[in-house]
């Protein structure tokens, strides 16, 4: 699973952490976060206290290893926070694209980035879904409350279909 980008203000990376923290048995799962930004140091000190074994950090890559980096991810998450949406859309989703990974975004139902995804969930369907795959993910308290953020998948293909916006 990768984050590759800002790691900043504007981008909800917490529920990333959360997801790591409940696969964190799942030996198959990696959280890999390629980038800097204001929010680098306090995501490290978080993965340390929770001592997180499926989370890594590198630096940024040069952008001429940016495909490379991309590939890198079985899936991608991108991320904005509650109160953003109106101020940025994450350039991230046209990289993703070109890469032909899968998204899962965590956003603003009302956010140009969740308009861009098809299928939308909650946080506690999306926790299910998890627990499909990974009998060992346990839902946390709230899962079933986050009513801030949408949860939502993309798979590759729907990038054939759904222009992105030119900005």
């Amino acid at each position: 699973a990768l984050y590759s980008g800002n790691l900043g203000r504007v981008h909800d990376l917490t529920p990333l952490i959360e997801a790591a923290t409940a696969l964190r048995h799942e030996t198959g799962i990696l959280f890999l976060f390629i980038g800097n930004g204001g929010e680098r140091a306090a995501l490290e000190t978080l993965v340390r206290q929770r001592q997180l074994p499926n989370v890594r950090f590198l630096p940024p890559q040069p952008r001429e290893h940016l495909a490379a980096a991309l590939a890198v991810g079985d899936i991608h998450f991108v991320t904005l926070l509650p109160g953003c949406e109106h101020l940025v859309f994450p350039s991230k989703l046209y990289g993703i694209a070109a890469a032909g990974r899968p998204v899962v975004a965590v956003a603003p139902l009302t956010s140009a980035l969740a308009g861009q995804i098809r299928t939308v969930f909650s946080g506690a369907e999306a926790i299910a879904r998890l627990q499909q795959d990974f009998p060992s993910v346990k839902a946390g308290p709230g899962d079933e409350a986050d009513t801030d953020r949408t949860f939502a998948w993309a798979d590759p293909d729907i990038f054939k279909v759904l222009p992105l916006p030119v900005l």
